[in-house]
């Protein structure tokens, strides 16, 4: 990134470290200091022209076309990222020829943030463990690329639910990037969260909760209150709570803390994404549901809907509707009960993604996001 330009507030991830530098300086001016949809179009103008006078396989035009991408990513057009940075792979392999050269990293760390963002898991591991594998021989082990693409890589084995395997190489991974490039890094506190809810999710509730209560602490001291990366170990942690052993105050004081949670991390993406962003909403959906666990069904049910509502208006083709969609199903045939089988939850997300891609993948992140 350029010394002395902001980051985008759009996001507070490893999406703004890994896939910013990869942008030409004229594009990264355009993404931080105009709105997402004004510099989209500015690089859509920049791509058009640059395929025009050098020819559209001409390195001009594939790097304007990683430009674009990275924007539309950025402002979540997810379809029109992913095929700019699907050509812009395609021309770097046949330019490598093999060899997987240190050329392939920007192209491959971009396409996996897209099909990360599509929910499209096993795709998103091949394009990682590539990732790696060229960073690691070209960077060395214990570089800044080759440990943005472990922890990427530790993301992707959580997604694909290789728990274990997930919590071994990011604890690696925190290991080394604390004794690297510190321990409040971005780096350091995005391992250690994704080893802290792989712990959580093989069973070791009570261990990743004590893990993701000092990260996040951590994460406030680094980037301040109210910074987009916070909520993100908001939710983690909240979402590991209600796995804990319950303490004096029994499962319903850990619905309440992780009620307060949810209800921080939704302030801070109402004031950086908007009230109708699906990123918002999807926590608007989590709020509803540990609502109608508390005993307030019907209020429950009208938030899911609520947000169903709102995601539908702001991002039409965004994998987050089917999934709010399907909870929402599965919550109104299991009215009477307190809790949602995994198998209407299942059945609601496939008959909601009917026309989607992989609708049972959809069913397992639904049941996994709101049981």
């Amino acid at each position: 990134m350029e010394e002395g330009l902001p980051s985008p507030r759009t996001r507070g991830d490893l999406a703004n470290e890994l896939m910013l530098p990869t942008a030409s300086e004229g594009a990264y001016r355009l993404i931080v200091t105009l709105a997402p949809a004004k510099a989209s179009y500015q690089l859509l103008l920049a791509s058009q022209k640059a395929s025009r006078e050098f020819g559209p396989e001409s390195p001009e035009a594939l790097a304007a076309t990683n430009d674009l991408g990275i924007a539309l990513f950025l402002r979540d057009e997810l379809k029109g990222a992913t095929a700019g940075f699907e050509k812009v792979l395609a021309a770097a392999e046949r330019e490598d020829g093999g060899a997987e050269g240190p050329g392939l990293l920007g192209p491959l760390t971009n396409l996996g943030f897209a099909y990360a963002e599509l929910l499209d898991y096993s795709r998103e591991e091949r394009l990682r463990r590539r990732a790696l594998a060229v960073a690691g021989k070209w960077h060395g082990q214990e570089s800044f690329e080759t440990l943005g693409a472990m922890i990427n890589l530790g993301a992707s084995l959580h997604h694909c639910k290789d728990f274990t395997a997930a919590a071994e190489l990011c604890g690696w991974a925190a290991e080394v990037s604390a004794r690297t490039l510190g321990p409040d890094h971005m780096f350091t506190l995005a391992a250690t969260a994704v080893k802290g809810v792989a712990l959580g999710q093989s069973g070791e509730a009570d261990r990743a909760v004590a893990v993701l209560r000092s990260n996040l602490e951590a994460s406030v001291n680094a980037f301040g209150d109210n910074h987009p990366f916070n909520s993100t170990q908001l939710l983690f942690l909240a979402n590991s709570l209600v796995k804990s052993s319950p303490g004096e105050g029994g499962q319903r004081a850990l619905r309440d803390e992780s009620m307060a949670l949810y209800r921080q991390a939704l302030e801070i993406n109402i004031g950086i994404f908007g009230r109708e962003s699906f990123r918002t909403q999807m926590i608007q959906a989590l709020i509803g549901k540990i609502t109608a666990e508390r005993g307030d069904l019907a209020g429950g049910e009208r938030m899911i809907r609520k947000a169903h509502d709102m995601v539908v208006r702001s991002a039409p083709g965004h994998p987050s509707v089917r999934v709010i969609k399907g909870c929402l199903s599965a919550f109104q045939a299991n009215r009477g009960g307190r809790r949602w089988s995994p198998a209407s939850v299942r059945l609601a997300v496939a008959r909601a993604g009917r026309h989607g891609s992989d609708p049972v993948r959809r069913a397992e992140i639904a049941r996994s996001l709101f049981m």
